[in-house]
């Protein structure tokens, strides 16, 4: 087992498995829908588009950053 896979499964002790499997996959799917739609804080344009790049890809970071946690 990994460093990371470890502490992933520190950070969910209490959870059964596959609920997290369950978590990870909708937080997955989401992030995937998200990167092709067009958001308006970043002028109407996808956030794939900013990737396209590296000035773009640190404009996106930076908008990422600024997110309401």
């Amino acid at each position: 087992m990994s460093d990371r896979t470890s502490v992933l499964l520190i950070a969910i002790q209490g959870v059964k498995l596959h609920e997290y499997e369950r978590y990870l996959f909708k937080v997955g799917e989401y992030a995937f829908e998200w990167m092709a739609k067009d958001i308006p804080a970043l002028g109407d344009q996808s956030p794939a588009v900013y990737l396209e790049t590296e000035e773009g890809a640190q404009a996106l970071r930076a908008a990422i950053m600024r997110m309401p946690r």
